[in-house]
């Protein structure tokens, strides 16, 4: 028997096929204009060819017929149809193009604020680089940087969290299950397990006192998770952020289009945010604490003055949304049921 758990209507292909269609009929400046065009243009179309028949027929040497015919031209030239045509035809035309390169633009109105665009905002966070974090460096006191990675990756076998999963993956190797016991996971804070009757924490660093774990007070740029064997502190581990192969090429491409400003936020420390800036040769990284800040950033761009470009705020979470309303247009960045669900975002760009 096949159970259904949610209706077609529910699925990513017809969420898609609504914003299309949704798009389509909300050509709200463009049929104004066609509206007026229709009702307007071919009544001055029609007395301008009658006005120049008679002034052929009064100023030239020409015949009535070889005057209308030149009337009848201007009459058909002259006809708003090409116009009524061409507007939807060239917005769907950048629909289809954009689609294809998993891009869906939802409104005839973002189309036209992004030809004016000359200034971008990324947040780093799902953009420029990967969400997944990575093992940068491995400080440890006594084992040797192998070792350390094996023994917390063992510890973390049973954890789902985004850093256990980095120390596993760069530990690389076999992980023995049967090694593991009581295994033990606190939220938000670290986890212990016992790894061949040996006690091991890995943790924050408030996290290994309070387990009577006398840590060495660090400062370090990227985020850190500490690490005990035997009850005595063992050493640390360091994360980051992985910045997406195709980062530097998209900042070029930008650049080679006409947009002028490129901005970063980020909430790294402002160390970790300087060594990004120069991977990607952006002129401009703000270090941004919370959402708050962020949408302060992004609001000091758009409250220009006199400006006629256009700003484009692009993230990975729709956590942003206040940043998004302040920006011209957003553009949310990510899976494609995060990307429906994100109603702040003209632009849905599909990982």
């Amino acid at each position: 028997d096949c159970l259904a758990t949610e209706r077609a209507s529910d699925s990513a292909a017809q969420r898609i096929a609504a914003s299309l269609q949704s798009a389509g009929t909300s050509f709200r400046l463009s049929n104004r204009l066609c509206g007026w065009a229709l009702k307007l243009f071919p009544v001055l179309v029609l007395v301008a060819a009658v006005l120049i028949t008679i002034g052929l027929v009064l100023f030239t040497d020409l015949g009535f017929g070889a005057c209308l015919h030149r009337a009848l031209a201007v009459l058909i030239l002259g006809m708003p149809c090409s116009l009524l045509i061409a507007v939807p035809v060239a917005y769907y035309a950048c629909c289809g193009a954009s689609v294809r390169e998993g891009v869906l633009i939802r409104d005839p109105e973002t189309a036209e604020v992004l030809s004016r665009a000359r200034t971008v905002v990324f947040d780093k966070a799902g953009t420029l680089s990967a969400e997944e974090p990575r093992v940068t460096a491995v400080k440890s006191e006594k084992l040797n940087a192998q070792m350390m990675l094996k023994i917390a990756a063992h510890a973390e076998a049973y954890s789902s969290h985004p850093l256990a999963k980095a120390i596993i993956a760069a530990y690389g190797g076999v992980i023995y299950i049967e090694l593991v016991q009581n295994f033990r996971e606190f939220e938000g804070e670290g986890i212990a397990a016992m790894i061949s009757d040996i006690p091991v924490l890995l943790g924050s660093q408030g996290f290994l006192t309070r387990h009577g774990v006398s840590v060495k007070a660090e400062d370090d740029a990227e985020q850190a998770v500490y690490m005990s064997i035997g009850n005595a502190y063992a050493g640390r581990f360091l994360f980051g952020s992985t910045t997406k192969a195709t980062a530097a090429d998209a900042i070029d491409d930008l650049r080679m289009m006409g947009i002028t400003r490129i901005a970063v936020t980020t909430s790294d420390r402002a160390d970790t945010a300087k060594n990004f800036a120069e991977i990607l040769d952006s002129r401009e990284i703000q270090v941004t604490h919370d959402e708050e800040d962020c949408a302060k950033f992004v609001k000091t761009l758009t409250a220009v003055k006199n400006r006629k470009d256009s700003v484009i705020f692009a993230c990975g979470s729709s956590e942003l949304s206040a940043a998004m309303e302040y920006a011209d247009a957003a553009a949310m960045v990510g899976p494609v049921t995060d990307c429906l669900n994100c109603t702040s975002a003209g632009i849905l760009v599909f990982e």
